[in-house]
């Protein structure tokens, strides 16, 4: 019996869906005309919108021939110099000049914090072996010549040196010179900053010597003979005229490599020259 009612029931769904097929069938057929009304009034507003953008264009076109016409022919000018066409170049090149430079400081910087931590233990190992600086320094053939027995006492004294590359100002190096208590001064450490110039490395900062009272004046006995260039002048005051060389010679020469000036042997030549020329400096 429940079998025979879900057969009706089905058969009578079946009917409903038949009768609604037909009545959607009827409504399209009576669609399609409307909908090709629609398609063909579509089709003529594209055409007249084409029209008359034909007409917008032969309009345009005409004014210009007319206007060209119109216009006397631009006559080509002189050429210009070779130093015009030089200073038009060197515009040019300056930013990428500025752009390189900025690229080769950042470089700088890069594989100076890369070799950090070999430097670091550089340092602690030099800390080690007494009087590593002082050899290194004296036995350096430019620098010995610029030393007294009084500075190479200061040299005695220092314990550490490191050469750091500045994030700003750009081409900026500073100079770390690390001391352990002596009787020429206070300073634990004496910093000097250069920055890089097309005349070489120009001072910008220093740290003022604390000296002992013990040892002032004759401190200020010696910066008063300043007339040629020593390690003293360079040390006590920065302002001194031409002290880059030897920076020069500390960043780019004893700080890459000091071990090689600590074992090298000196030239007989090399003492005479020194002594004499601070025989000389004194007189």
């Amino acid at each position: 019996m429940l079998v025979w009612q879900l057969a009706v029931v089905q058969e009578e769904e079946e009917e409903e869906e038949e009768e609604e097929e037909e009545e959607a069938v009827e409504d399209e057929v009576a669609e399609v005309p409307e909908v090709q009304e629609e398609e063909e009034e579509e089709e003529d507003r594209r055409e007249e919108a084409w029209e008359e953008s034909q007409k917008e264009r032969e309009a345009q076109e005409l004014q210009e021939k007319q206007e060209g016409e119109e216009r006397p022919e631009a006559r080509p000018g002189p050429p210009p110099s070779p130093l015009q066409a030089l200073e038009a170049l060197q515009s040019e090149l300056e930013p990428m000049n500025k752009d390189a430079s900025r690229a080769y400081s950042g470089l700088k910087l890069r594989f100076w914090q890369r070799r950090r931590r070999h430097l670091d233990h550089r340092s602690a190992l030099i800390r080690g072996i007494p009087g590593f600086w002082a050899k290194a320094f004296v036995n350096h053939p430019q620098m010995s010549a610029m030393l007294s027995e009084q500075d190479e006492g200061i040299l005695g004294s220092m314990t550490d040196l490191k050469v750091e590359e500045l994030e700003s100002p750009r081409d900026g190096r500073k100079i770390l010179l690390f001391f352990r208590e002596n009787s020429y001064f206070r300073n634990d450490v004496v910093e000097k900053e250069y920055v890089l110039r097309a005349a070489g490395y120009e001072p910008s900062h220093s740290t003022p010597i604390q000296w002992h009272h013990c040892y002032e004046q004759e401190a200020c006995s010696r910066r008063r003979h300043k007339s040629s260039l020593n390690f003293f002048s360079w040390f006590s005051d920065h302002s001194f005229a031409g002290p880059s060389r030897i920076a020069e010679i500390i960043m780019d020469d004893l700080w890459p490599d000091p071990l090689q000036y600590y074992v090298r042997k000196k030239a007989p030549a090399e003492g005479t020259e020194r002594r004499a020329g601070n025989l000389s400096m004194l007189r």
